[in-house]
């Protein structure tokens, strides 16, 4: 019987040694570049595949000389290879290819090529690019693939996802009877070595600020508007003492200026530390010295969560938005806490997605989703006031962590997989496909906690606070921008005007109206579904509203 084997479409990197060679390195900054490493890394040390082929790089003659010294010991597993010895390899032999993304199209043109359809091919959800999926299952290439090959999505939210655009494929496409390829769940890993000893928030407690981190990138429209969870922290702070850590990859937003000036217009310049662009050494160093561990994401393209798994891998208590992947990794009330969110329609009319405002629909559904910071801060404080309780969730986060996210089980589950798709691999044929129509909403809307009801009363908060959250939402140049006014001062007339109500008094577009109410809730300029310290006094008395 022949060796089983694996072709891996990733450069072999290694994250320390590189940062060893150059600590602004952008592979030890951007997420995208840690994961594939790590995975590679990962399939390298953990699975039991007796040969794995790697691409050969261009105008490398000796690539055993350059690999990493982890790598060395398994040396004799690893072949590299170019397209014509791929196509020769797959002629010859069963090999399972495996991509560290989900556009499987180069790996099934070249087993096309050579008609090696025994050979199943895998790839992976990382982050949802809804419109370069849905073009890509809607093309020519879907006819490549077979019922032995799969999409593995790493969250049941992002699955889901998948399955959503999949769902509108049929009608648009003619009725074509389903995509051919499975779709199942296995999470990203961890390696334990990271991190062999949890961080301070599971043992000293002397008396100092409590200290909270948010790690990610940052970006108001990729990833976590932050500013909300500044406003919450300014309440924190007043009554605790605490301090709050920003830090991650800012090469294309260039937020940390941005925050850094909110932070001080709010009073928390002695609490608010920003760190651009934190290396992989950095964060570990970060992690190994917070508390608490915050992560407010509200942005679709967030599947899983690998930020979340590092924290409690250092033994952190995790505060993060109830959000996609998220779920599938805190445990409400025993390695952290949930925060409950909200999204609106950001939909336009009844239009399907499009592929020139892919990631400009990804703001957009951003804008329309928040974050229940009331919820954040009272989670928040629980955990600053317990110092018993962050210690307990932290070692029960790090226990999960270990458990159910080592990189060694994750291999395993995959190596599981590729030896049922093995087993299964034949041909099939597939039917011409179009292109289809579909809605970020109908795809995201299961991201969030809750549903934006058009019915549920709006109220003002009764604080001195909203002129200031209002400066803040209107950041946004969006169709949402000149409806703020008008919708806020018609809440704080009649409190308990809902966005139907809205509709009727205003006579705006109702997309346009929860645009506009979604963005008041998100900067706590409004309140959602019970008069809690409402006012009915706007402190806009002198906008002009329409009757």
């Amino acid at each position: 019987m022949p060796p089983r084997a694996l072709f891996f479409h990733g450069r072999l990197l290694d994250v320390e040694e590189e940062l060893a060679r150059d600590p602004t390195s952008l592979l030890c900054i951007d997420g995208a570049s840690v994961f594939n490493a790590s995975f590679l890394r990962a399939v390298i040390e953990h699975s039991n595949r007796e040969e794995l082929y790697l691409p050969r790089l261009s105008g490398s003659t000796d690539p055993v000389a350059h690999i990493p010294a982890w790598a060395r010991p398994h040396a004799k597993r690893l072949r590299w290879i170019d397209g014509d010895e791929l196509r020769d390899v797959l002629r010859r032999r069963q090999l399972v290819l495996m991509a560290p993304d989900p556009y499987l199209w180069t790996l099934a043109c070249v087993r096309a090529q050579v008609d090696a359809h025994a050979s199943p091919i895998t790839g992976v959800i990382h982050a949802i690019q809804p419109i370069k999926l849905a073009s890509w299952l809607s093309s020519r290439m879907m006819q490549l693939l077979h019922e032995a090959d799969a999409l593995v999505c790493t969250s049941v939210a992002g699955r889901s996802a998948v399955e959503k655009i999949v769902e509108a494929l049929p009608t648009a496409l003619r009725g074509a009877e389903r995509i051919p390829f499975r779709t199942p769940i296995i999470p990203l890993g961890i390696e334990p070595r990271l991190c062999e000893e949890p961080g301070r928030a599971s043992g000293d407690q002397e008396a100092r600020p409590i200290s909270l981190l948010y790690v990610g990138r940052l970006s108001d429209t990729n990833k976590a508007d932050l500013v909300p969870m500044l406003l919450a922290l300014g309440d924190v702070a007043r009554q605790r003492s605490v301090r709050l850590t920003i830090a991650g990859d800012d090469r294309a937003r260039q937020c940390a200026p941005v925050l850094r000036a909110i932070g001080a217009e709010l009073g928390l310049s002695e609490v608010l530390t920003v760190v651009p662009n934190a290396n992989h050494e950095k964060k570990w160093k970060l992690l190994r010295h917070a508390d608490i561990f915050v992560s407010p994401v509200d942005n679709v393209q967030e599947t899983f969560g690998l930020s979340l798994l590092e924290a409690m891998l250092a033994g952190l208590p995790v505060v993060a938005s109830d959000w996609s992947g998220y779920r599938d990794i805190v445990v409400h009330g025993r390695t952290g806490f949930l925060v409950p969110t909200m999204i609106g329609r950001a939909d336009r009319g009844d239009e399907g997605i499009d592929i020139a405002g892919s990631w400009q629909r990804n703001a957009e559904m951003a804008a329309v989703t928040y974050v229940d910071f009331d919820s954040w801060k009272h989670y928040v404080t629980q955990l600053v006031d317990d110092a018993e309780l962050r210690s307990r969730m932290g070692r029960e986060g790090r226990r999960r962590v270990l458990a159910e996210f080592s990189w060694r089980g994750v291999i395993g589950a995959y190596e599981a997989l590729w030896t049922e798709l093995e087993a299964g691999a034949k041909r099939l044929r597939c039917g011409d496909r179009l292109r289809p129509s579909l809605r970020f909403h109908d795809v995201f809307e299961h991201y969030a906690s809750a549903m934006l009801d058009d019915a549920s009363p709006l109220y003002c908060p009764g604080d001195d606070l909203i002129p200031s959250r209002v400066a803040l939402a209107r950041r946004w140049r969006d169709t949402a921008h000149a409806g703020l006014l008008e919708v806020l001062s018609h809440v704080c007339r009649r409190p308990g005007l809902s966005i139907v109500e809205l509709e009727r008094t205003t006579g705006k577009a109702r997309d346009e109206l929860r645009m506009a109410v979604m963005r008041l809730l998100k900067y706590g300029a409004l309140r959602n579904g019970g008069p809690r310290a409402c006012s009915t006094r706007s402190p806009y008395a002198s906008t002009t509203a329409r009757p």
